[in-house]
């Protein structure tokens, strides 16, 4: 469980998921016409609310240290995201009505005034309102569950994997990179199982936050490793792809605090990565995957494998440093051709540092 300083940047990204859901249906469903309001009014005025009171319970429902039983789960669900859309409704309606009457006269109006009351008492009992409740609430849930597929899958899978793009094996070049956190297996064996599964979430949770910043997509994980990639246009460009290692510790520092509270230590990590050929592809048929094989996969691995050995935080091969155009703020180090397991030639190979 996250706790603390994450609340915030947890809670940012979630408001800005749901603020799109519920920009979507006030255009979609913009009763407010009927009542003259502005259309900037009625957007402000029910978007805002409904991200932020979904946003929280969604956070409260996180926080559950317990599991209920499956019917609470889906009573407590339906319940709760029905209370948080009416709710939003008639704050969305009482802003849009105070704010109109307020640009209509040009003046200040009590946020109390009679008038404003008896005018919001007939647009809530109007049965425009009543159709917008139901019809928007179960577009809502239909949303909100394409959303969470989409975020469970990460952007741009959810279509790649309906369109069919990756049914047949598909060749791309991709900038590949392995950061896995340092010394993990001493770790688990000093925190215990549980609180290094809370230290590995926490962790994932900043390096994925730092590759989405960075533009590039998260491929998969492996414990507490995370494997990205970026399009060669979006990666080399400004140097994005470095920018995730750096990112990354900005994000992890940020959150120092709540790490020495919780696991009594600030995680660190090493890094490698490369550019080349992979093949994308869907495996799986009671459990569909996009994966991603090939060399630059491997040669990524390895990479990153001879980190330690090296006593260097950040190795990349030489074949991308040639492709960047900048390193943005990094120093680079030769290091050699390196052997690397399962490659029949060795690779050449560079440490970054930050200057």
């Amino acid at each position: 469980m996250e706790a603390g300083p994450s609340f915030w940047p947890w809670w940012r990204q979630k408001f800005r998921d749901n603020a799109t859901i519920a920009g979507g249906f006030c255009l979609v469903f913009s009763f407010a016409f009927s009542y003259g309001v502005p259309v900037w009014l009625s957007v402000v005025s029910f978007t805002v609310p409904m991200a932020a009171y979904l946003s929280t319970v969604q956070w409260f429902l996180r926080r559950r240290e317990v599991t209920p039983p499956f019917w609470a789960v889906v009573l407590s669900f339906g319940v709760g995201y029905f209370a948080v859309f009416a709710g939003a409704l008639v704050t969305g309606i009482y802003i849009s009505a105070w704010g109109t009457a307020m640009l209509s006269s040009r003046s200040w109006i009590s946020p109390i005034h009679p008038e404003l009351m008896q005018a919001m008492g007939r647009i809530v009992a109007s049965p425009i309102i009543k159709w917008t409740v139901v019809s928007g609430f179960i577009g809502m849930l239909l949303t909100h569950f394409f959303f969470q597929i989409n975020r469970k899958l990460g952007p741009g899978v959810l279509w790649q994997w309906i369109s069919g793009k990756y049914h047949q094996p598909k060749p791309e070049e991709r900038v590949v990179l392995f950061l896995d956190m340092r010394d993990s297996t001493t770790l688990a064996e000093q925190l215990g199982d549980l609180k290094f599964s809370g230290l590995v979430k926490a962790f994932i949770s900043d390096v994925s936050r730092a590759v989405q910043e960075c533009k590039g997509e998260v491929s998969h994980f492996i414990g507490d490793e995370v494997v990205a990639t970026w399009k060669p246009g979006r990666g080399l460009d400004k140097g994005r792809c470095l920018q995730v290692v750096q990112v990354s510790k900005q994000n992890i520092a940020a959150r120092s605090g709540y790490y020495m509270r919780e696991f009594g230590l600030v995680p660190d990590f090493k890094a490698g990565m490369h550019i080349g050929q992979v093949v994308a592809t869907e495996v799986g048929e009671a459990k569909s995957e996009i994966v991603l094989h090939g060399d630059a996969m491997n040669t990524a691995a390895r990479i990153q494998g001879e980190c330690n050995r090296l006593g260097e935080e950040f190795l990349v091969s030489k074949t991308l440093v040639e492709r960047l155009e900048s390193l943005q703020g990094w120093s680079c180090v030769e290091v050699g051709a390196l052997e690397l397991k399962g490659k029949e030639h060795a690779v050449p190979v560079a440490a970054l540092r930050l200057s």
